[in-house]
């Protein structure tokens, strides 16, 4: 039994040393706080923030496209203390973040239908003018 705890013992520790190992790229660094960058538009993907998931894997490139447009993740900023941003790491969205993405998604969506349906609306009046002003002309 004796043995079984230690076992037990020694591989919680292992974990928290792989944890705490992987963590060091956030060195220095603190949580952002979401009220300073919940409207600002953060781009990921141009290079000037590092990505990282979860376990302290760098994410970039189309992995990072795939990880975002998924709906899976979000990503938590972390901050300098000059309170930039230099690091994200992607958790896993909880069932809740998960549908705000999806209603934003589906309004976002409802807004370009909206928009484009206009746009067909203002050229169909703008053809109509000008073949009123076409015939008045003939």
């Amino acid at each position: 039994m004796q043995n079984k705890e230690n076992k037990t013992t020694e591989s919680s520790d292992k974990t928290k040393h792989e944890i705490a190992v992987k963590k060091t790229f956030l060195k220095g660094l603190t949580m952002a706080d979401k009220e300073n960058f919940s409207k600002e538009r953060v781009m990921l993907s141009d290079g000037n923030i590092t990505v990282y998931d979860i376990e302290g894997n760098k994410i970039k490139g189309m992995k990072l496209m795939q990880a975002m447009k998924s709906g899976n993740y979000i990503p938590e900023y972390y901050v300098d203390k000059n309170n930039d941003i230099k690091v994200a790491v992607l958790r896993t969205a909880t069932d809740a973040e998960k549908k705000k993405m999806n209603i934003t998604q589906d309004m976002s969506n409802e807004y370009k239908n909206k928009e484009k349906e206009l746009r067909d609306m203002a050229k169909e009046e703008e053809n109509k003018i000008k073949e009123t002003k076409d015939m008045l002309n003939q």
